[in-house]
């Protein structure tokens, strides 16, 4: 209806005349007439824009289809001069009537139908045709034109005709602008998908959308490279790409560089090639400093001075200022520029440049420690093995000792083919060894091993040859090849013994009893006694113990007196499944069992606290932080059964504060990788032991952690969970919005086992609002696809939750037709239960459903029968601690309804003393008693006679030794890791007001060091 102007701005390739596309089919669609036209780079001259316009096919279409073709070709001759303008005007008045003239022609197709003027590139345009705009915008405010202009704003020295126009156009309010950034990831993948016409991998996008930095542009050009190459395949539907080789830069991306490249000057060029090699960011001060060595006559270059020169490539866009107080100054825009760079300069041109940079970075003082890798890096490309290799070495083990093992990788990767002494390569490939062991790549491992193998044979060495048997026993360990790992270790101990070599005798002791643990040194911490050789790994160990004690080596003696404590974790709960499995009820009472009502269970943890204790004590000593929380990790676990102030549901947050406090000390994206798993573990332990306050709070933490990760399946996990609860504490608003998060995130990346658990969460939360026909409509959904799906477990699990669902409303209503469905389900879920391996809590569910349903039947007899059954099965499944099924144990309690034998008696004492545990555990108020309040709690706790005042009020529990709060709160932290400093941060006071507050602490603990302070925290459940 009105005159409308829009800007698209944007570097080269960012998409801007593929929106101006869309624009164009998005206004015909509209019924626009559409007309583009594009300025061209090598195309100059005096009204060339408007020319190319007056001429266009399109427009004269238009303007014949709005009779004004006459007014058109007026316009026409005006402008190529063909009829003179009378009445002796000026020249600008001359031109002013061109303008005139243009508009009117423009205006007249405006009348006819809706123009939609659309301009390419227009950074390239001629001031004359820029004007005639101008005019156009100015003068036809009134009429239904829209003008879309794309623009690559940095694309000239200083300030450009089109950048004046758009200012212009601002300060008149008439112009909106749009900035085309580069593509996210998820973007990239996006467009992956629809070029290649199916799903892509993760793998795939995040290479392609590094390749590319995420220019629209050089993401296709890679992909359609990458597929000539042969580098994608669609494995199963989905498109991944061999990661094993790297696509050359794309012919067509190599001359759109190419051609910016061809507008600098010689000089320049050279400069900026040379700032190529020095790297993506790079300093002015280093360049100049390269410049003066590799070639003094640089710095009397006719061009001018190096800042004159990266002018021009500013202009071009092919670097960036960075800001002021960067550590570099300049920053190539894309890194395949830099590729095209150096891949025009010669051989000895680089290696001079590569040799001047690292006797700069060498000669700097404090530098070359910092830099070793660039130093390796600039060595080896310069040409100077002896020194590469040497500084590769060093930067290896530099990265070994700061836990970053894929840059160690990288370092002798890099060196490898320039090492041509035995010697040389053997050190290589057992630093290379060393940092695949500590990422865990077993089958790069092996194929290490076996070169230096053959290095050990040709060298004659002995001892050599024996460290290649002691690392391929770790590498088999690591590669889950547990036997394999204990006959090499074995062979290993032999050899060294034989060799009188003790240092190579403890590795191979230890390595022996990793395997029979089935673990690494430190990750363990309470194993599972059916599963590992605890016997042969406490053998192995105490050897251990007893070489490292003779040796000195403390750190070795803490670690083996560490792992027999865990051992004695492992003795303790074998003791305790000895004991489920002789009284099946005694798994319901094991949160309140006193370990000193059992000596062997007494003596056991006992003695894993005595181990534990000690290890922490070197560990403190020698200053190892990581192995420190990793000890008392152990110690909390050797604490299990007992309660905490908090209750039992007080250990778990213990362990994970624990556990968070040893990822203090990893990368940055391994702790929030990890501290997102182990909030989602405790929120589904939460959810199936009924913590309902961690169930929401560390749920709805996981869901942030995971989207900040881009883990879009844990969050989708995580908002289910999350749903599931309020679900169980019968609020449907808020689990629908939780839902509705999950379906938001689940639409990023569609797929069929998220579809089925949408139907099954939407079904049971149309339960929860009293609506059973929808429950049963998206419940059968879910079905349907898990039986598409071939999925056993799947239609078990639904069945199991359409029969339960289905008794608790045909109970509800004495519905025939329900009751019928639910007995149907509930029968064909027990045939199929049997036929999957373990003991599911599905069988609970149609148990129960089969009690509710002959209950409402009036067979009193049949009711109790499926009670007791749903009893035992419960039992069966909960393991050590006892799942928590409030519907279930509704169901039972209903079947059970006075019944006055011993195993209905015994159910109800249970649930009363799990129901006391969640009241007691629940630290929220408002959650504990809006838990309690749902239908289901509420009758639950009616039908088994819980004491309401336990339900609605938490027994309150003292703080052990007389603490306060906050000096629990120091010592919450001090068990964390923290320091003095970091504690008065979080505390917000000062350090030394932190220091009086732990003197105080360690009075009260009777210790005297952080390591037995934090020790006392763990046992007491105050950590």
């Amino acid at each position: 209806r009105a005159l409308r102007v829009v800007s698209v701005e944007g570097e080269a390739g960012i998409g801007k005349t593929r929106l101006l596309e869309m624009a164009a089919q998005e206004a015909t669609a509209r019924g626009f007439g559409v007309v583009i036209v594009g300025a061209d780079e090598e195309l100059r001259g005096p009204f060339l824009l408007l020319r190319t316009l007056l001429v266009s096919t399109l427009l004269e279409r238009l303007a014949d289809d709005a009779a004004a073709r006459e007014t058109l070709e007026h316009a026409r001759d005006v402008l190529w001069g063909r009829q003179q303008i009378s009445g002796g005007l000026s020249p600008s008045e001359q031109m002013l009537r061109v303008y005139d003239m243009t508009t009117v022609a423009l205006r007249s197709l405006a009348a006819a139908r809706p123009l939609a003027l659309l301009f390419d590139d227009i950074q390239w345009a001629d001031e004359d045709s820029l004007k005639l705009i101008r005019y156009l915008v100015r003068t036809s405010s009134p009429d239904p034109i829209f003008l879309m202009l794309a623009n690559r704003p940095e694309s000239g020295l200083g300030v450009s005709p089109a950048t004046t126009l758009l200012a212009d156009l601002e300060r008149m309010r008439l112009v909106r602008r749009l900035r085309v950034e580069r593509l996210s990831r998820m973007q990239t993948q996006a467009l992956l998908q629809h070029l290649l016409g199916g799903p892509v991998s993760l793998e795939m996008a995040d290479t392609l959308h590094a390749r590319g930095e995420g220019v629209p542009f050089f993401v296709v050009e890679f992909a359609q490279a990458f597929r000539e190459a042969g580098l994608l395949q669609r494995v199963e539907g989905t498109w991944k790409v061999s990661m094993a080789a790297r696509s050359p830069v794309p012919a067509s991306v190599q001359i759109l560089i190419e051609r910016r490249l061809t507008q600098l000057s010689k000089d320049a060029r050279a400069a900026l090639a040379d700032a190529a090699i020095l790297g993506r960011r790079f300093r002015m001060a280093d360049l100049a400093h390269v410049e003066a060595a590799v070639e003094p006559a640089a710095t009397q270059r006719e061009s001018g001075p190096l800042e004159t020169l990266l002018a021009s490539a500013l202009a071009l866009n092919l670097l960036t200022e960075l800001p002021e107080g960067s550590a570099h100054d300049y920053s190539f825009t894309h890194d395949e520029i830099r590729a095209v760079l150096m891949a025009g300069q010669t051989r000895q041109r680089r290696r001079a440049v590569h040799a001047a940079i690292v006797e700069m970075l060498a000669a700097s003082e404090g530098t070359a420690a910092i830099n070793l890798s660039v130093l390796a890096h600039h060595s080896l490309e310069a040409g100077d093995h002896e020194r590469g290799i040497r500084y590769s070495v060093e930067a290896a083990r530099a990265a070994l000792h700061a836990y970053a093992p894929e840059e160690a990788v990288r370092a002798i990767d890099a060196a490898r083919p320039a090492a041509s002494t035995p010697r040389d390569r053997a050190a290589l490939l057992c630093l290379r060894d060393d940092a695949l062991a500590i990422l865990s790549r077993g089958k790069e491992r092996m194929a290490t091993l076996a070169e230096l193998a053959a290095l050990a044979k040709a060298l004659g060495d002995a001892a050599l040859d024996l460290d290649v048997t002691i690392r391929r026993a770790s590498a088999a360990r690591l590669a889950g090849e547990y036997e394999q790992a204990g006959e090499l270790a074995a062979q290993a101990l032999q050899a060294a013994e034989q060799q009188h070599d003790q240092g190579r005798a403890l590795k191979a002791l230890l390595e022996l009893g990793q395997a029979r643990m089935r673990s690494s040194l430190g990750e363990s911490f309470m194993p599972p006694p059916t599963e590992v050789d605890l016997d042969g790994a406490a053998e192995a160990f105490e050897r251990a113990a007893a070489l490292a004690g003779q040796l000195e080596d403390q750190s070795t003696l803490a670690a083996t007196r560490r792992e027999l404590g865990v051992i004695e974790n492992g003795r303790a709960r074998q003791v305790l499944l000895g004991l489920i499995q002789q009284n099946p009820e005694l798994v319901e009472m094991l949160p309140l069992l006193n370990p000193k009502d059992n000596p062997p269970l007494m003596e056991h943890f006992g003695r894993a606290r005595q181990l534990i204790g000690e290890a922490i004590e070197i560990y403190e000593q020698l200053g190892d932080r990581r192995a420190l929380m990793s000890s008392l990790i152990a110690l909390a676990y050797a604490n299990i059964i007992e309660g905490t102030q908090y209750g039992h549901a007080g250990r778990m947050e213990q362990i994970r504060r624990l556990r968070r406090g040893l990822r203090r000390l990893t990368s940055e994206s391994e702790r929030a990788e990890s501290e997102a798993h182990m909030l989602y573990s405790i929120h589904v332990y939460a959810r199936s032991h009924a913590y309902p306050h961690l169930a929401l709070h560390r749920g709805a933490e996981t869901f942030e952690a995971a989207r900040a990760l881009g883990d879009y399946q844990l969050a989708f996990l995580a908002a289910g969970g999350v749903a599931l609860t309020h679900i169980e504490m019968a609020e449907v608003t808020e689990a629908e919005a939780w839902l509705d998060r999950a379906a938001a995130i689940a639409l990023e990346a569609p797929h069929p086992v998220p579809a089925r658990q949408m139907e099954t969460w939407r079904g049971l939360l149309r339960s929860a609002a009293g609506d059973p026909l929808g429950m049963r409509t998206h419940l059968e959904r879910a079905l349907a696809l898990a039986t598409e799906r071939g999925s056993p477990a799947g239609r078990c699990e639904l069945l199991a939750l359409l029969a339960s669902e289905s008794a608790y409303h045909g109970w509800a209503v004495k519905d025939v037709k329900l009751l019928a469905q639910a007995e149907a389900h509930a029968r064909e879920a027990l045939l199929l239960a049997a036929t999957l391996p373990g003991d599911l809590p599905w069988e609970v569910r149609a148990h129960g459903a089969l009690g509710e349903v002959a209950l409402t039947r009036g067979d009193a007899e049949g009711a109790v029968q499926a009670a007791y059954a749903a009893i035992d099965a419960l039992n069966r499944t909960g393991n050590v601690y006892p799942l928590v099924l409030p519907d279930v144990l509704l169901a039972v309690a209903r079947c059970l309804a006075g019944v006055d034998d011993g195993k209905a008696e015994l159910f109800r004492t249970q649930t009363r003393v799990v129901l006391q545990r969640v009241a007691e555990a629940t630290l929220d108020d408002d959650i504990r008693a809006r838990w309690f309040r749902a239908p289901i709690q509420a009758e639950l706790t009616k039908l088994v006679g819980a004491d309401m005042a336990i339900v609605e009020g938490r027994a309150s529990r003292e703080l052990p030794s007389g603490l306060t709060e906050r000096q629990a709160e120091i010592l919450r932290q001090v068990t964390a890791g923290q320091t003095n400093r970091e504690i008065a941060a979080h505390l917000e006071t000062t350090e030394q007001s932190v220091a009086e507050d732990l003197e105080m602490i360690f009075a009260r603990l009777g210790v005297s060091t952080p390591g037995q302070a934090a020790a006392a925290a763990v046992m007491g459940g105050v950590a």
